[in-house]
């Protein structure tokens, strides 16, 4: 291999390590004008593919993105959720990345069912 394969092997290599990362990436918003709910437990957490009946308050968009499979995503929404005391996520919605490394991402919306 010349020198020139192996240089680009290596920078190659190394650009996609830092493109995947060790871990996950989690993020949500607490909307403007909203109310900050103590944390809950994830197990408290609801999942919703869509809407729910009955009242419910906004907390704000969650998402996260983890390196597996999508019940390791679920584990990771329902914490982030949790922290922001959101009981329930809604409209859920599911991104997969094969290759290098499988990513799975789940996003939706946080929302408190009970004031």
């Amino acid at each position: 291999m010349n020198r020139l394969s192996s240089t680009f092997l290596y920078l190659a290599a190394a650009a996609a390590l830092a493109i995947s990362g060790c871990g996950g990436v989690k993020a949500y918003v607490v909307q403007t004008g909203g109310s900050a709910y103590k944390p809950i437990r994830p197990e408290e957490v609801s999942v919703y593919a869509g809407d729910i009946a009955g009242n419910r308050w906004v907390v704000g968009p969650v998402t996260v993105d983890v390196v597996g499979d999508a019940n390791a995503a679920l584990e990771e929404l329902k914490k982030t959720a949790a922290a922001i005391g959101a009981d329930a996520v809604l409209h859920l919605r599911l991104t997969k990345i094969t290759g290098f490394t499988n990513r799975t991402g789940l996003q939706g919306m946080a929302v408190r069912t009970k004031p």
